[in-house]
């Protein structure tokens, strides 16, 4: 064997055992079979495997896994039982199946029950079943689809439908394709494809195939028969009055060529129906074309909305809902009509009081018999006294079953009562009778009303010698509307019964009563007898239904209550139960319940309540034997109130801006809306929290660093409650603010000494200052920057040295900054340092032995600061800690010095010197010019003209009037000028007589008169101070 043949063969060996892994499982194909037979299945281990060496046959073993588990359920790996298994040889087992049970699984042999060696699927099942309801629906006449359904089994089938239109001739065989979903089959043709309106069968052939067989199925589907119409379109209602309507409908157009009949089902339902709907006849059905007609008559309430509904199928079709169109619906209202009845009476239907008042009573008509839905009332359209028509009787209380005439004088009356709506009055009338008072059959008298869970016992007794007269007694009642006996709510019922009865029971009763009964002898009736509470016999408890709470606070809730008729003969006293409840949804008891007794009174004060809480309160009565029913629950909340505090208020984080708070919620809220406070020293911020029940974590902001704040929470509803307990917090260090400008102390000749005032805002324990020096030759980068500890640098040097004969002049600028120092836990002893007060931190590193901490470089200038004995001025942090944060706060306004070398200017010191002594004189001269004008200004007298005399005496208003404050009659001199306008000009010159020669306002003797103005006059608007004198200019004023 050649060397290449080798490598072929080792190369082959490799490929061989790649695939075969660790063995392989026979037969390699999956195993079908029919149920109850037999397959075997084999699993061989590969000895060309490296991982087999170590095992044999005794090692390997099959497995079964269902197809059936589910993705959310762990893939289960069942043992198979070892009597069905055999060893072959040393790498060979054997898996023997006899009598096979249906199933589709996977059966896996394993190598030492976890390595797999090899899968092979079985499937035991059957040859292709029958299928199950098949069917064909066709929708408007319009498609064909066929569904059916397929029996379990777990081969695999395929399935085949085909169909034709003549089963004996036809050669053409039309697919219908079909889709799955589960166990159910079905295909669509419809126009586009293959479906024909036109045949009524189709042929259908259905092939059924899969591994064990096949299986051939004919099915014979009728196309008429099997159409589902759409519903009835258009319809509507016509010809409509109070008891009848026609309908009108149409089906669809695509259906007006259909070989069949069609069955309709019509019913109505109106709003008085209680959603009981009525099948309608059709036999009166009319059809043209596509198009139906079908007259409803006897509708049985006016006024009123109907719905018809309307559905259709196909006349031969199979009567089940599957074949029925949808509904459709047509509203139509009937017309309004007059009432058809009266109300009922009957006798003894009345009541006569002590003031001769008559009450009337009726039973109403039903809601539906109105006939309107508008103006329905009831009237009494005729009264007769004795035979006798009268009027203008005096009406009471009207009501809907009674109605009051006040003060009537005694005789026999007929009532006549009529229904009324807004279409008239009704066609009948009913009469009620009432005797006068001579033949009134005597009252009965109640003497029981015993009530007990929906049970009513009435009892009464009759005045003995009249007791052979009655002949019936008339009972009444009805719903009580309050207190009263005889105020009802709702319509009044009543019951004729013997004359031998002396109670009557009424059952199956929910709400309160109110009883009557009426004793009647023939046509004559004693009239209406209320029961009252003072006459009951009750022997039994029921259940308190009057409680209402007249008062209410945040811990306590006031009850009162009142018995109802027959219970306080046998009440002993009143359990009280309440309870807070879980929450509005569910009225269940949030704790245990609690309950008192109370006896003796009908109201009591519940205490010790919380605030803003829901309770469920109940009443009970008790006798002597045995406590009643509880009342219906009455839910109350409490008022609202202060919350207890905040609880556990702690820092989270702190920030030299900011600390972040965290606190629990109230236990009690006490209210329905909350919010917080947060107050650090005398500030306080509000927060509106979402939840109030929740954990709080707040980030409090806009704090100046390095400030100590006391911090607090308290809580608000409608009041505020205690303080949190309080956290006391320094900010962190920040940056200091910027400082004042700073000063100087010496001159040119002295050493100059720059002092300065600590910032504002310190943010920090401004472990020093800088200093910045620079000149007029100087850029901000070459600035002198020289640390300082304290608030005054003393330059080592004088920095004005210039000669006399330089003649020029230097520039100084003196800037100065805070600086803070942040060190991290890196610093040496920082713990220690940490807790030392700022006065001390400063000094610290240099009094415990921390190498070298100074950065001391003297600056080529010699511009540097004297140090005293208190101070360091030259530490360098980043030495200590090179983690350090150093803050440097703003530069200040810069103090600017000047340094002048050249001679001195006296000559111009001295010049500037007599020119502002000559400004000064200057100014005090024209001062006094000013007020010696304003002197003889004020000595200017009015001297009028004979002309004018009339208009100082006319009724007109005096215009010169004085006034001490500077008003003319009601003006001021501001606005004067504008009154004399308002006069002729020949009336407006006035003579100036001056005392001197002086003329006003220039330094010549006449004014120009250019300006047409005389000489010795002066404008009018130029009143003196006091207004003595005034002159008139008559050219400029009134030109």
């Amino acid at each position: 064997m050649t060397r290449r043949q080798v490598l072929f063969y080792l190369t082959l060996q490799c490929c061989i055992c790649s695939i075969l892994g660790l063995g392989w499982v026979l037969p390699e194909k999956p195993i079908v079979r029919l149920v109850n037979q037999s397959y075997d299945i084999s699993c061989t281990l590969n000895r060309s495997d490296p991982d087999t060496e170590k095992f044999n046959s005794h090692d390997l073993m099959f497995y079964i896994m269902n197809d059936t588990t589910t993705q959310h359920k762990p893939v289960q790996h069942e043992h198979m039982q070892r009597e069905h298994v055999k060893i072959v040889n040393d790498t060979t087992i054997q898996l023997s199946v006899h009598n096979a049970s249906a199933g589709k699984f996977q059966c896996i042999c394993k190598l030492n029950h976890t390595k797999g060696v090899g899968m092979r699927s079985v499937y035991v099942g059957y040859k292709p079943y029958n299928v199950t309801n098949f069917k064909c629906r066709s929708e408007n006449w319009q498609n064909m689809n066929c569904t059916f359904m397929q029996k379990q089994n777990p081969i695999p089938t395929d399935y085949k439908l085909n169909f034709k239109f003549d089963k004996e001739t036809s050669f053409v065989d039309y697919n219908c394709p079909l889709e799955g979903k589960s166990d159910t089959w079905s295909c669509l043709i419809d126009l586009d494809s293959s479906y024909r309106q036109s045949h009524e069968f189709y042929y259908f052939v259905l092939v059924s195939n899969n591994s064990l067989g096949r299986n051939v199925e004919y099915f014979t589907i009728n196309n008429y028969d099997n159409v589902i119409p759409e519903a009835p379109t258009v319809c509507q209602a016509t010809n409509i009055t109070s008891r009848s309507a026609t309908l009108h409908w149409a089906i669809s157009y695509k259906l007006q060529t259909f070989k069949r009949d069609f069955i309709f089902q019509i019913k109505i339902l109106s709003s008085f129906d209680n959603s009981i709907w009525k099948p309608i006849s059709i036999v009166n059905l009319a059809k043209s074309l596509t198009n139906y007609t079908l007259p409803i008559e006897n509708l049985e309430f006016a006024d009123t909305t109907y719905d018809v509904r309307i559905r259709m199928k196909t006349a031969t079709a199979e009567n089940n809902e599957e074949m029925w169109s949808n509904y459709s619906s047509c509203l139509f209202k009937t017309l309004p009509r007059r009432p058809d009845n009266p109300p009922e009476v009957v006798i003894g239907g009345f009541e006569i009081n002590a003031y001769n008042d008559i009450f009337v009573y009726w039973r109403e008509i039903p809601r539906s018999k109105h006939n309107s839905a508008t103006g329905f009332r009831y009237k009494i359209s005729e009264i007769t006294r004795n035979g006798i028509p009268i009027s203008n009787i005096t009406e009471g209380r009207n009501g809907s079953s009674m109605i009051q005439f006040r003060n009537m004088t005694d005789g026999n009356y007929t009532f006549v009562i009529r229904s009324s709506n807004s279409e008239g009055d009704s066609f009948g009338a009913s009469h009620l009778f009432i005797p006068a008072r001579r033949y009134r059959a005597p009252k009965p008298e109640i003497t029981k009303l015993l009530s007990d869970s929906g049970k009513y016992l009435l009892s009464w007794k009759l005045v003995p010698d009249y007791a052979t007269k009655i002949t019936s007694y008339t009972v009444f009642w009805c719903n009580s509307s309050s207190n009263s006996p005889n105020d009802c709510n709702g319509s009044i019922n009543f019951d004729q019964i013997d004359g031998t009865r002396d109670s009557y029971e009424l059952n199956n009763v929910s709400s309160t009563l109110n009883f009557a009964v009426a004793a009647n002898s023939g046509n004559f009736s004693s009239g209406m007898v209320w029961a009252s509470c003072t006459a009951t016999q009750k022997n039994d408890i029921g259940k308190l239904k009057t409680i209402w709470i007249p008062a209410m606070q945040s811990t306590y809730i006031d009850l009162e209550w009142k018995l109802e008729c027959g219970d306080s003969a046998i009440v002993e006293g009143y359990s009280i139960i309440y309870c807070p409840i879980s929450s509005p949804r569910d009225q269940s008891c949030k704790v245990p319940e609690e309950s008192l007794n109370i006896t003796g009174t009908t109201s009591h004060r519940i205490t010790g309540l919380k605030p803003y809480v829901t309770y469920k309160i109940q009443i009970a009565m008790y006798s002597k034997t045995r406590i009643g029913p509880r009342s219906d629950p009455l839910f109350n909340t409490t008022l609202e109130d202060a919350p207890s505090p905040p609880r556990h208020l702690m820092l989270k984080d702190v920030r030299n801006d900011s600390v972040i708070l965290h606190w629990d919620p109230p236990l009690q809220i006490n209210g329905g809306k909350m919010n917080y406070e947060v107050w650090y020293n005398h500030q306080h911020k509000k927060i509106d929290p979402e939840n109030y029940t929740d954990h709080v974590t707040y980030n409090l902001t806009g704090l100046e660093p390095f400030t100590n704040y006391k911090i607090i929470v308290r809580a608000y509803t409608i009041a505020y409650s205690n303080n949190s307990n309080s956290v006391d917090v320094t900010t962190e260090i920040g940056t200091p603010g910027i400082m004042t400008q700073p000063g100087s102390v010496g001159s040119n000749s002295t050493r100059l000494s720059i002092i300065w005032q600590p910032p504002e805002k310190k943010a920090g324990c401004m472990e020093y200052y800088e200093l910045k020096i620079k000149t007029n030759t100087q850029t901000e980068e070459s600035a002198i920057i020289m640390r300082v500890s304290g608030t005054r640098c003393t330059l080592k040097r004088s920095i004005c040295l210039g000669s006399a004969d330089s003649n020029r002049t230097d520039k100084y600028e003196f800037s100065v900054r805070a600086v803070n120092v942040i060190l991290s836990p890196h610093a040496p002893n920082y713990t220690e340092w940490n807790k030392l007060a700022c006065d001390q931190k400063y000094s610290y590193y240099l009094n415990h032995g921390v190498p070298n901490p100074y950065n001391y470089h003297s600056h080529p200038s010699g511009l540097e600061c004297e140090l005293n004995g208190h101070s360091v001025p030259f530490i360098d942090w980043m030495k200590i800690d090179q983690y350090a944060t150093i803050l440097h706060g703003e530069w200040s306004w810069p103090l600017t010095h000047w340094c002048n070398y050249g001679p001195s200017n006296t000559a111009a010191i001295i010049f500037l010197s007599i020119v502002t002594c000559l400004g000064i004189i200057s100014l005090l001269i024209c001062t006094y010019m000013s007020l010696k004008k304003m002197k003889q200004i004020k000595n200017i007298k009015v001297v009028l003209p004979d002309a004018l005399n009339d208009i100082v005496t006319s009724d007109k208003p005096d215009l010169f009037k004085e006034s001490h404050d500077g008003y003319v009659n009601g003006y001021s001199e501001k606005n004067a000028g504008d009154t004399l306008l308002s006069y002729s000009p020949s009336h407006r010159y006035i003579k100036n007589n001056l005392d001197d020669s002086t003329s006003i306002g220039s330094n010549d003797e006449n004014i120009d008169n250019d300006d047409g103005v005389v000489d010795g006059e002066v404008d009018l608007l130029s009143l003196s101070d006091d207004g003595k004198s005034v002159s008139v200019n008559n050219s400029s004023m009134f030109s």
